[in-house]
């Protein structure tokens, strides 16, 4: 069982070296052998040669079940497989698996209006910093959170990535120091506790993501999100469940 997410099944090599092992197995075995793969997402390809390799791989496995219906469509179109389902992330699987954790994770609707505090989620990747001061990011980025701090909100500025690929933690550092009133900002860094993350994302009123998982989370917790077009992963899970085209 190959199990998510959002990067198994773009690249060549990525794709090449799970179906090699597919394919070891089954020769290694005498008897036959189930392969599926569960909660992924495919694309977009970034050669032909991807789309390819992609197409074999969904051509010998014996199910998948794609976590939003973009890559369902996408794998159904290029794969003769049968048994190919659409599905979402598995993440939302904790409410039925955590269920003691989860119990109590549904977001309380009665919060008070005049201590409203708002989450986003913001995206600084290291191998685009020329691109990201180019753009002016940064200051795009600080005036979404002077604009709502103006609006008498607080804001907590999550960090979901705390790996040496993304600044984001760099980032939500700076930003608080530029805000116009920092004393309303609070920074929360992911601690590798789910539902530490969750206790957090609960103090919010409203969510505004990059990273899907912020989207996710909001999803699950029945808070208003605006998903922001960091990837298409976002937009298409933002489909997947119907949620308004204006907000994605």
């Amino acid at each position: 069982v190959l199990i998510g997410g959002g990067s198994t099944l773009h690249s060549y090599n990525s794709i090449k070296w799970k179906l090699d092992l597919i394919k070891k197995i089954k020769k290694m075995n005498r008897g036959p052998v189930f392969s599926s793969c569960v909660g992924i997402s495919l694309g977009p390809f970034k050669s032909d040669s991807s789309k390819e390799i992609c197409k074999e791989l969904f051509n010998t496995i014996d199910f998948a079940v794609l976590r939003e219906n973009h890559s369902f469509v996408l794998a159904k179109s290029i794969s003769d497989n049968n048994n190919i389902y659409s599905s979402l992330d598995t993440t939302l699987l904790l409410l039925n698996l955590c269920t003691d954790k989860m119990s109590n994770s549904v977001k309380n609707k009665n919060y008070n209006k005049d201590d409203e505090v708002v989450g986003i989620i913001f995206v600084k990747n290291k191998s685009h910093e020329e691109y990201f001061e180019k753009n002016k990011y940064f200051e795009k980025y600080l005036s979404i959170i002077n604009h709502i701090l103006e609006k008498n909100k607080k804001v907590i500025l999550f960090t979901f990535y705390i790996g040496d690929d993304y600044l984001d933690q760099d980032l939500n550092q700076e930003l608080k120091k530029h805000a116009k009133f920092p004393d309303k900002v609070d920074i929360y860094n992911y601690n590798c506790n789910i539902f530490d993350t969750i206790e957090e994302l609960k103090r919010c009123s409203y969510i505004v993501s990059m990273r899907l998982h912020g989207i996710i989370f909001s999803y699950i917790l029945g808070i208003p999100f605006l998903s922001l077009g960091y990837d298409p992963k976002n937009k298409n899970f933002c489909d997947s469940i119907n949620y308004p085209s204006e907000m994605s």
